[in-house]
């Protein structure tokens, strides 16, 4: 093959692009002027897993468009004649937005995949101090009193929905990772990452209106760390991994502070990745990644070589994983910034028909990918209360995320009868966290409405006030782990529903915490806490351990102002605390 027929895609510069055809709604327009040139575009949107996206909006140089029932937009763009790089925005609600800085030159094709929300949480009070937290990835959000401002600057007080969305870096998640993962350093270097972690949280009032940290405010950060390396970097606690926030107006991620690995008894690894942050947007614990390998691409299709849309996800010999999302021209094309070994995913599409494949390689390779004809193609939906709503359906043990105006899914299954489940996202209400399921069977190309009309109740949730007082103490920071669970009476564990929890709160200041109790009608069921505190100060420590048992009261309180925490005396410590004489007070100790 002439090699000046061969396309270079360089990820520093392309972000994510792919084809599509189909017709648009220009929904805003610039006219063309002697300073504008015009572009033809074929864009599409997918979800993570693949299938499209109807109606999101893609929003360019001033002017919008919007995708088609099968995901793809076809428009004439207009911009500016000295413009190197425009931003492509994409949005669509439900889903968490994406933008992707683009090299004029590539701008005949654009791609991006979006991931849907996670969680819709809502916040009675927005002003108390208080911790936001994840059905997924044990992620949390912890907030001091205060923490928020609406746009006019006035602090933010009452009732807010918090759209929050853990990244699950080892799933289908990170193929929709913002801009494809590349970045603007401190340097001001454009660089491409690896992540160890992402988190999306948006916090928007009942008038709409979306908030931020009021200045001199902070939010902690903490979600689970999958892996225990990264681009075969050994995990440790205490580890710092750069901190980028995504910046959508740049369509690039930028680097701002440092997180850290820290230890976790709810991790499958034993750790957790954790960060305080200034401002809002999707978060990533990353390190800049520098592959050595390249990898050509070409997809056929009846042998003939064909166009194609690819993700390939890349798995290093340690479990981590990078992706990279591009627009294949029939020739093919060399994709740079790929790791020396290892194993890739691709998922592959062709632009114009129901063609599609899924394939591996080995790292580095000369991949060959043929595309056949889907064998089922359904438009599914989902309905809860006769109403539209996203959903994620199940087919074959294979996840699809499912816009509420329903989305196309494709598959190369050879079965005449398919069987879907779907549900919603979990619904978290103040007093309680909800799911709703439904399931339908279709052949290969019926339409699938699937009523969720199933409701389980995951849960209560219980306000507890949770404080560390410590008296002549300011600027410490109260460290609580706690192990709690519901049970009958009876004592069969088959019936008890067990969590472990951490949180992080000024010393002398009450944190509002919304505890998990086991859904039950049964009047015998319990509930009880096994906590745990430490406060440090210097290379010093003070510790205390309590239990609580039963509902009757909402407080849970840390005395560390109660000499018996700390001098071997108190009967239902678990943990001994040696004494430190050498002139401090015998309640501070050097931690073990």
């Amino acid at each position: 093959m002439n090699m000046q027929f061969k396309k270079i895609l360089l990820a520093t510069m392309l972000g994510v692009a792919l084809t599509g055809c189909g017709s648009s709604s220009n929904e805003t327009q610039v006219p063309p002027s002697e300073n504008t040139i015009q572009q033809q575009v074929l864009a599409l949107v997918l979800t993570s897993s693949g299938n499209s996206i109807n109606n999101a909006k893609i929003k360019i140089a001033g002017q919008s468009f919007t995708t088609d029932a099968t995901g793809k937009a076809k428009f004439t763009l207009n911009i500016p004649k000295n413009a190197e790089y425009v931003v492509v925005q994409i949005e669509k609600a439900g889903f968490v937005s994406q933008s992707v800085r683009v090299k004029v030159t590539q701008l005949d094709h654009i791609n991006a995949r979006l991931i849907a929300v996670k969680n819709v949480i809502e916040v009675p009070a927005i002003e108390k101090a208080q911790v936001i937290e994840s059905s997924e990835l044990n992620a949390s959000i912890s907030l001091p009193a205060n923490a928020f401002v609406r746009p006019n600057g006035q602090v933010a007080t009452g009732k807010v929905t918090v759209e929050f969305s853990p990244w699950d870096i080892q799933g289908d998640d990170l193929n929709a990772m913002p801009a494809n993962g590349v970045a603007q350093n401190a340097q001001s270097e454009i660089v491409n990452l690896i992540s160890a972690g992402m988190i999306s949280a948006t916090f928007k009032n009942a008038q709409g209106e979306t908030l931020q940290l009021a200045q001199g405010k902070t939010a902690e950060l903490r979600m689970d760390l999958p892996v225990e390396s990264i681009d075969n970097k050994q995990m440790l606690i205490g580890t710092p991994i750069p901190m980028w926030y995504f910046d959508e107006s740049k369509g690039l991620w930028v680097e701002e502070g440092v997180g850290y690995v820290v230890a976790s008894t709810q991790s499958a690894t034993g750790l957790a990745v954790q960060a305080t942050v200034e401002h809002f947007s999707t978060w990533n614990w990353d390190f800049q990644y520098e592959g050595a390998a390249t990898v050509f691409v070409q997809c056929f299709a009846d042998d003939v070589a064909a166009p194609c849309h690819v993700t390939a996800k890349a798995t290093l010999t340690d479990n981590s994983k990078i992706t990279h999302t591009a627009y294949v021209p029939a020739e093919g094309v060399q994709i740079v910034n790929m790791p020396s070994a290892g194993r890739i995913d691709w998922r592959a599409s062709h632009p114009n028909d129901d063609s599609l494949a899924e394939v591996s390689s080995v790292i580095p390779n000369h991949v060959r990918i043929d595309l056949v004809a889907a064998k089922t193609k359904n438009l599914v939906r989902c309905l809860k209360d006769n109403q539209a709503v996203d959903c994620v359906v199940t087919l074959n043990g294979r996840e699809y995320s499912v816009a509420k105006e329903g989305s196309i899914v494709r598959t190369s299954l050879d079965a005449t009868q398919l069987q879907w489940q779907a549900r919603a996202q979990y619904v978290e209400g103040e007093t309680a966290v909800y799911s709703y399921t439904g399931w339908a069977v279709s052949n290969g190309t019926q339409d699938v409405t699937i009523l969720l009309d199933q409701e389980s109740k995951l849960f209560d949730k219980t306000p507890f006030d949770l404080r560390c007082n410590l008296a002549n103490e300011i600027d410490l920071t109260c460290n609580v782990q706690m192990y709690m669970g519901t049970q009958l009476d009876d004592g069969l564990d088959s019936e008890g529903l067990y969590v472990n929890k951490t949180y992080s709160l000024p010393i002398n200041q009450t944190l509002t915490v919304y505890l998990p109790v086991r859904a039950s009608n049964d009047d015998q069921l319990s509930f009880w806490i096994e906590a745990w505190a430490y406060v440090n100060k210097g290379n010093l420590q003070r510790q205390g351990d309590l239990d609580y048992d039963g509902l009757t009261q909402n407080k849970i309180y840390f005395n560390f102002n109660d000499s018996s925490w700390c001098d071997g005396e108190y009967v239902d410590r678990d943990i001994e605390v040696p004494r430190l004489v050498d002139g401090q007070n015998n309640c501070w100790s050097t931690p073990q």
